[in-house]
């Protein structure tokens, strides 16, 4: 049992020791998260995109699946993202408007979204191509 104590007390100082001003545990927090989102974030997706997958079955259109293939990389982008947010967070930046790290993850945010954008833009052109050549008399019926 003293042993078990001594080998606690060992790994509590070394978790509380500094490296570049930030203590060692709030690196290891901040490492483990990104690590673990890494590790889920497939699963996460691939189980959001299932579920969205199943209501979109029952619509007659090809589109709202072919967003859902598209948007899945800057969905991954988002969560990777996310975690980095609560990684500087812990790793005790500031994370305002104001600060780098702020603007750095304001900035990926952003990217992600207009790669969003990107990728289902020629979706969405096709999708008015093919209403657009649609009969007028179609969209008077309701």
């Amino acid at each position: 049992m003293e042993l078990w104590n001594s080998v606690i007390e060992r790994f509590s100082d070394i978790l509380s020791n500094k490296f570049l001003d930030i203590e060692i545990w709030r690196i290891a927090v901040a490492g483990i998260i990104i690590i673990l989102t890494i590790a889920v974030r497939k699963i996460l997706v691939n189980t959001a995109a299932l579920l969205i997958k199943k209501f979109s079955v029952r619509t007659k259109w090809v589109i709202d699946d072919e967003l859902i293939v598209a948007v899945e990389p800057p969905v991954k982008l988002m969560v990777l993202i996310i975690s980095i947010y609560f990684s500087a967070r812990i790793l005790g930046f500031k994370v305002t408007d104001e600060s780098f790290s702020g603007h750095i993850i304001r900035s990926l945010i952003i990217f992600s979204l207009f790669w969003a954008i990107y990728r289902t833009a020629e979706i969405i052109a096709r999708m008015f191509y093919r209403v657009s050549k649609k009969p007028i008399h179609i969209w008077m019926t309701f």
